[in-house]
């Protein structure tokens, strides 16, 4: 049995990378906020809006939003994911 990663409706799941990997705890604490990812899936509620529905568009594209603590992170053989609300997402940037 194959585990998967599947957000609930209203979260986008995110795969971040850790940028501060100093081995120094002061500076990971201080910077221990990721605020963007790619997108790997979305779900959303049935009375979104057709505007944040936009967001499936945008599978694979990277994903700018609100920061959170890494300690909220799942990291799993493939890498290291977040659960994002879909309403934090403040833009995308198109992955070439």
């Amino acid at each position: 049995m194959i585990d998967t990663l599947i957000p609930l409706p209203g979260y986008a799941l995110i795969e971040v990378r850790s940028e501060y990997k100093s081995g120094l705890s002061v500076e990971k604490e201080k910077y221990s906020t990721n605020t963007s990812g790619r997108i790997v899936a979305v779900n959303f509620h049935e009375d979104d809006k057709p505007s944040v529905r936009q967001l499936a568009k945008h599978i694979g594209d990277i994903a700018y939003f609100d920061g959170f603590k890494d300690g909220e992170s799942i990291k799993d053989r493939t890498g290291e994911y977040v659960f994002v609300p879909v309403s934090e997402i403040r833009g995308v940037r198109k992955y070439a």
